[in-house]
């Protein structure tokens, strides 16, 4: 495989649970633990829409797990190997989830300013906003999906009890990631519920 620039291809279905796990523990970067399987296990059997994601050879290299919660297509996973990060996967993936099922929202929960980024590339209104923009409609959804997952609001401090990765996530954008730092504690382990149409 060419690593400067590997193909990936989605494929409908759920990876096995341990090719699952691997591709977990590399894109989190945290070691393979009886703690990281449990989580796996549970995100796989808790999807209702999966895609793995394969490379030419038919190694799964990450995967996409939503469920339709609310109306909304949530996205409960999407993890991939470092060397296909960075390349509109993330972006392909809720596409896809699009594509078979038809929704009009979409939403993800995280502590990455670049999972947030992907979602303002692909919404026409996206919330929470850096520039302040407020929509209604997206700020009510955002209230009634997050009571649907356990949060009390839309922005929980504290949520994952620390951090889910083992570095930092951070965003090239220094303005980006200014304001992300002012809205999430990665330490902390703060969650944020971002919610967009289509």
């Amino acid at each position: 495989m060419n690593r400067s620039n590997p193909n990936a291809f989605f494929v409908p279905g759920l990876p096995n649970l341990n090719e699952a796990v691997a591709v977990a523990a590399e894109g989190f970067v945290q070691p393979v633990s009886d703690g990281l399987q449990t989580d796996v296990r549970n995100h796989l059997a808790d999807s209702q829409t999966a895609f793995s994601i394969v490379d030419e050879n038919g190694q799964v290299v990450g995967f996409a797990l939503f469920k339709n919660i609310v109306g909304v297509l949530y996205l409960t996973g999407l993890i991939l190997r470092h060397d296909y990060q960075n390349r509109g996967l993330g972006k392909a993936a809720i596409l896809a989830g699009r594509f078979a099922t038809g929704a009009e929202y979409f939403a993800l929960r995280t502590q990455s300013p670049r999972m947030w980024s992907v979602g303002n590339k692909l919404a026409s209104a996206w919330y929470p906003n850096q520039n302040g923009f407020s929509d209604k409609d997206l700020e009510q959804k955002a209230s009634i999906l997050a009571l649907e997952l356990g949060m009390a609001t839309p922005i929980v401090q504290g949520f994952y009890g620390g951090p889910l990765y083992g570095e930092k996530p951070t965003h090239r954008d220094p303005a980006l990631q200014a304001w992300w730092d002012s809205l999430c504690s990665f330490q902390r382990g703060d969650a944020v519920l971002c919610v967009g149409r289509f």
